[in-house]
């Protein structure tokens, strides 16, 4: 088995949709670095930063950041916790919605665009085989692969 032609093609797969994603959202004002943030806080509204933080596996100081950003840029607002003022909660606008909905209706297209030739059965077999190289890919964190994969099926 030649694996570094499957991760060649991986990386030409990533470089071509990374591409076409950017074409098709370069009308939104919004800073494409920070997309998988979005993303968590739509998906999860109410979160709080740690929590963040783990889902997006950066560090706190990182998500203070991002959610300084949107907070500035309308796109979420913080509330305290009533009983712990040092617990922030971090909810999507209607701008950020607006954006974080954008983006999944790109990633839909841009899936279609993907598997535009698939039988059902090819698709059934080629999610299969990704899932598996992705667990694959972190053999020492099968916990944190586990909860990418809900992440990922709680954003289609």
């Amino acid at each position: 088995m030649d694996m570094i032609t499957a991760g060649r093609l991986i990386v030409a797969i990533n470089k071509n949709l990374e591409s076409l994603f950017r074409k098709k959202i370069e009308n939104l004002d919004f800073n494409c670095s920070y997309l998988e943030y979005l993303l968590v806080i739509s998906s999860f509204d109410g979160i709080n930063q740690k929590d963040i933080a783990k889902k997006t596996i950066v560090g706190k100081a990182s998500v203070s950041k991002v959610v300084k950003y949107f907070t500035e840029n309308d796109l979420a607002y913080m509330k305290k916790d009533t009983n712990d003022s040092r617990i922030k909660y971090v909810y999507i606008t209607e701008k950020g919605k607006k954006i974080s909905d954008e983006f999944k209706k790109t990633f839909i297209e841009l899936n279609s665009l993907l598997i535009k030739d698939f039988s059902e059965e090819d698709y059934s077999v080629f999610k299969h085989l990704l899932e598996k190289a992705l667990r694959n890919s972190c053999p020492d964190n099968k916990e944190l692969i586990t909860e990418e994969l809900n992440f990922l099926m709680k954003t289609q």
